[in-house]
């Protein structure tokens, strides 16, 4: 008998510790830790003590039904480490069904607040999104003895070549950039590919990729261009469903 108090002292012990982490815990883990408890309550007093759970829809333990961490004890000298460890409130006995409620009620307002939360939070991540992608939506170019900035929109691809960056427009105009291809793929938008370790593509400039010996791809461009661009085997498939998903 002692050898199940303690290991059910233990499992107590265990699912306290796991609910420290947690806002709330399932209907389903809190009807176990009840059971539990009772268990060893019975261990302590034996025939002096009496109990059953009753529980009057099974159905909603299958479900992920959660029910706030609210601490029912006799004792007023743990009410600080229970807040430390997510509970919502500290209801000292005699418990009354108002107090209760009110532990209820605290909880579904929390949840309100914290819903509310999440959702200014994502406002402001989206507008901060919007205003990364209006300052990111191009680079500049040297003309000259200034600097000018373009869209990548109207970019057909960015390329290397005598290790100089370069970009060239759908217009047909070349220049020199100072970023590299590493730091433009950052920036740009899903509307490009890096093709290769020379060539950065804008979907928009291809026209269609055909079989190249062995096994790769040559991309075929919708204007004349002096290079060949080649895709390795270890990213035709990548390039082929990137074409697919860009033409959705």
């Amino acid at each position: 008998m002692g050898e199940h108090y303690l290991i059910q002292l233990a499992e107590f012990f265990r699912v306290a510790i796991s609910h420290n982490k947690q806002f709330a815990a399932t209907l389903q883990e809190e009807l176990s830790v009840c059971k539990n408890y009772l268990e060893m309550q019975q261990i302590r007093f034996g025939a002096a003590m009496d109990w059953e759970l009753v529980v009057e829809n099974t159905e909603q333990l299958k479900g992920h039904i959660n029910v706030p961490i609210i601490f029912c004890t006799a004792y007023n000298d743990y009410a600080i480490e229970a807040f430390k460890v997510n509970g919502i409130e500290y209801i000292l006995k005699p418990f009354s069904k108002e107090s209760l409620e009110k532990a209820i009620s605290k909880f579904e307002n929390l949840k309100k607040l914290l819903a509310d939360d999440i959702v200014h939070q994502y406002e402001a991540a989206m507008k901060a999104l919007s205003t990364y992608q209006l300052k990111d939506n191009g680079t500049h170019i040297k003309y000259r003895d200034r600097f000018l900035p373009i869209s990548f929109d109207k970019i057909a691809l960015f390329y290397l070549e005598n290790e100089i960056n370069h970009l060239y427009t759908h217009s047909g105009k070349i220049y020199s950039i100072p970023e590299n291809l590493e730091e433009l793929e950052r920036q740009v938008s899903t509307t490009f590919f890096r093709v290769n370790r020379q060539f950065l593509v804008n979907r928009n400039a291809i026209r269609d990729a055909t079989e190249h010996f062995p096994r790769k791809l040559k991309v075929n461009l919708k204007f004349p261009f002096s290079k060949d661009i080649i895709v390795s085997k270890e990213k035709k498939s990548p390039l082929l469903e990137w074409l697919v998903i860009a033409n959705e």
